[in-house]
């Protein structure tokens, strides 16, 4: 028998789908959650992309779309990879439901206080 399914294991039930780290750490981290909007994903990320805040990663978390959401925004963020101190597209392997985009845990990051 197995055990049941915990539904904050997140990490479990998924798998990276592109990723790439520069040196140094980001100050702000977007966290984009995708189900299936292959068609605006672009459109979403070259927003990031315009925005004024340096430095800067973005997460992509694509909850088992039926499009290719994860591979249209993993080609994108391949392109401005120089724009991000981190990049990276995450698929959960079964739709996880709404919310559980935001449930990853992000490895501790050490930010500068500003005054």
């Amino acid at each position: 028998m197995s055990a049941p399914l915990r539904t904050f294991d997140i990490a479990g039930l998924s798998h990276i789908v592109y990723e790439s780290r520069q040196e140094g750490a980001a100050e702000i981290v977007v966290v984009v959650p995708l189900y299936n909007y292959a068609h605006t994903i672009g459109e979403a990320l070259a927003s990031i992309v315009k925005q004024d805040f340096h430095p800067l990663s973005v997460i992509v978390v694509d909850d088992c779309s039926r499009d290719d959401g994860a591979q249209t925004a993993a080609g994108f963020l391949e392109q401005q990879q120089a724009r991000f101190i981190e990049a990276r597209v995450i698929r959960h392997d079964r739709n996880q439901g709404d919310g559980a985009q935001f449930r990853h845990r992000l490895e501790p990051r050490a930010l500068p206080l500003h005054a």
